[in-house]
């Protein structure tokens, strides 16, 4: 299984979670506080997991780009992940418009920006890398086909939108040759 496969597990796993959790909430087994901080919890652990997910992605690709191991960076998500997720969760409960489909829109596109952001966070503190490419999914929309490609710094935080599983590829001065 590829990074990418990986990835779209976890949010298609939490979206599934999340639905679960809303599906009981809709049927009066949970109040609106129950199901904020189950969705909350359950969507700051599958970030967790992104996050990890990304380190080590990110260590094995340049282990075997520069051929020697890199260690991961250990990185973490925000520390205000979990608030912030009970806000949102809270905000799409009391919406009066709120789906089945707009939770596991929730449930599977935090994890995805929590792994994106996590990966360019690597790859800006990691000494090895000089830059890095776009590698864009497949069926990407326009906007993520128009800015593969290029080689950027790894300063610059990859652009991802919701549900976006484009991936940061690093470029290292030993890829560079």
């Amino acid at each position: 299984m590829t990074y990418r496969d990986l990835l779209r597990r976890i949010g298609d796993d939490t979206a599934a979670n999340v639905t679960a959790i809303y599906d009981s909430y809709t049927e009066g087994d949970l109040d609106d506080d129950e199901t904020a901080s189950l969705i909350a919890g359950t969507i700051a652990n599958a970030n967790g997991s992104a996050v990890a997910l990304a380190d080590v992605s990110l260590a094995a690709t340049l282990t075997l780009q520069l051929r020697r191991a890199v260690a991961p960076l250990g990185l973490l998500p925000a520390a205000s992940d979990t608030e912030r997720l009970y806000k949102a969760a809270t905000t799409l409960l009391t919406s009066e418009d709120t789906t089945t489909e707009r939770v596991a829109r929730l449930g599977r596109s935090e994890p995805l920006e929590a792994a994106a952001t996590a990966y360019s966070e690597g790859i800006a503190k990691s000494p090895e890398v000089t830059g890095w490419t776009r590698d864009v999914s497949p069926g990407a929309c326009q906007i993520c086909q128009d800015l593969a490609g290029t080689v950027l710094p790894d300063d610059v935080e990859m652009y991802h939108h919701t549900g976006c599983t484009c991936t940061p590829v690093p470029v290292t001065e030993r890829n560079e040759q």
